[in-house]
C-alpha cells in the first residue's frame, strides 16, 4: 500500500481543514490492497482566502498507475491555502516531480476573447453602403435596419412618398403614409421571398420607381364632407368604408394636394393615377354631396317633424310659426 510522507501539521482551531481523494487503479489486475486513501491536512494560511481562487492544485504522483480521482468535492473546504503541494510517497519510486491538476490562471489562453465575426445582415449593410446611388432613394444611415426614402418633390413642404425596410430576416416591407403595403399585393410578384443580396434590393427599388401612389379622391369639394382623420359609413356595408387622410405634401405629376379621401381597401401603391376601391368609392362622395345640397336647397317642414321645442332655438320657433301660418 502507497501511503504518503506527509508532515502532519498542529491542531488548530476551525482552520485546519481537511480533504480527501479516492485513488482507484485504471488496471483491473490491480489487487484491492494496492487501493488506498490519503487524507490530506491543509493550514489555512490566508482566512480570507476562497477555493474558487486557487491558482494550482499540484499532486505528486507515481508515472507507473494512472489514477482516477473518484471524489472531488470541495464542498466541506470553504478556505484553502493558495498552493497545495502532496510531497513523494514512501514508495522509492515515486517521482517527485509534481502534475498539474488544474489550473485556474488568469493568464490563461482560453480567456483570450475571439475575434468578432459580422453575421449576414451586416455585411449586407456594408454592402450598401459603398452603393454610390440609389436614386431617386436615399439610404438611411441613422436607421438600425436597412431603410430607403423617396421624398415627394414638392417645393413648399418637404413629405416623404414611401419608405422601403429589409428587417433581419431579410423581409421587405414598403410603408407609405403611415400605412404598410399588403403582403398580398400585386407589387410582390416575381419578386424573391428574402432580399440577401444587394442585386435583390436594387431589383426591389427599380419596380417600385414605376409604381405611384394612390392619389384617392383630393377633390377639394370632397373634403368639406368629412374632417380630417374622419371615417365615413355606408349603409350598404357595416362599419368605416372610408377616411379622410391629412397633410403629407403628396404629389402625382402636376397635381399636389393636402388631403384626400381614401377607401379603406385603398391598395396605396398603383401603376395608374387610383386603385379600384377608391375609384369606386369616388361615386358614392358625389352621391352624398348631392343628398347635402337638396337639404339645404330644401326647407324642412317643422310642422310635421317631431322635434320639441325645448331642442329649438328662437329662429328656428319662429320659422315653425311661419310654416303653420301657411297651412
Amino acid at each position: 500500500m502507497l501511503e504518503p510522507n506527509l508532515k502532519m501539521p498542529p491542531k488548530k482551531s476551525c482552520l485546519a481543514k481537511k480533504r480527501k481523494y479516492w485513488y482507484k487503479p485504471k488496471d483491473s489486475n490491480e489487487k484491492k490492497s494496492d487501493t488506498s486513501i490519503s487524507t490530506i491536512h491543509i493550514e489555512n494560511e490566508d482566512p480570507e482566502f476562497i477555493i474558487a481562487n486557487e491558482e494550482e492544485v499540484v499532486l505528486s504522483v507515481s508515472p507507473n498507475k494512472r489514477f482516477e480521482l473518484l471524489d472531488h468535492n470541495y464542498s466541506a473546504l470553504t478556505e484553502v491555502s493558495p498552493n497545495v503541494l502532496v510531497n513523494q510517497f514512501a514508495d522509492s519510486s515515486v517521482n517527485t516531480e509534481p502534475v498539474l491538476i488544474n489550473s485556474f490562471s488568469e493568464n490563461s489562453s482560453v480567456s483570450k476573447s475571439t475575434p468578432y465575426v459580422p453575421n449576414q445582415y451586416e455585411s449586407l449593410q456594408r454592402d450598401l453602403q459603398s452603393v454610390s446611388n440609389f436614386k431617386p432613394f436615399l439610404l438611411n444611415a441613422n436607421s438600425a435596419l436597412i431603410q430607403f426614402i423617396e421624398l415627394y418633390s414638392s417645393v413648399d413642404k418637404q413629405g416623404v412618398k414611401w419608405t422601403v425596410t429589409i428587417d433581419e430576416h431579410f423581409k421587405g416591407k414598403i410603408i407609405i403614409h403611415n400605412v404598410a403595403v399588403s403582403n398580398e399585393h400585386e407589387f410582390w410578384f416575381g419578386l424573391p421571398a428574402k432580399f440577401k443580396t444587394v442585386k435583390d434590393i436594387l431589383k426591389l427599388l427599380d419596380k417600385l420607381s414605376n409604381f405611384s401612389v394612390c392619389c384617392g379622391n383630393p377633390d377639394q369639394e370632397y373634403q368639406d364632407l368629412v374632417p380630417v382623420g374622419v371615417g365615413l359609413s355606408d349603409n350598404k356595408s357595416p362599419g368605416i368604408v372610408a377616411y379622410r387622410e391629412g397633410d403629407f405634401a403628396a404629389q402625382k405629376g402636376t397635381l399636389s394636394y393636402s388631403s384626400t379621401i381614401r377607401s379603406t381597401c385603398c391598395s396605396f401603391l398603383v401603376a395608374g393615377s387610383r386603385c379600384s376601391p377608391c375609384s369606386r368609392y369616388r361615386d358614392n362622395l358625389r352621391k352624398r354631396k348631392q343628398r347635402i345640397e337638396k337639404r339645404k336647397s330644401t326647407p324642412i317642414n317643422y310642422v310635421r317633424n317631431t322635434y320639441k321645442h325645448t331642442d329649438m332655438d328662437r329662429d328656428t320657433l319662429i320659422l315653425k310659426l311661419k310654416q303653420q301660418k301657411m297651412r
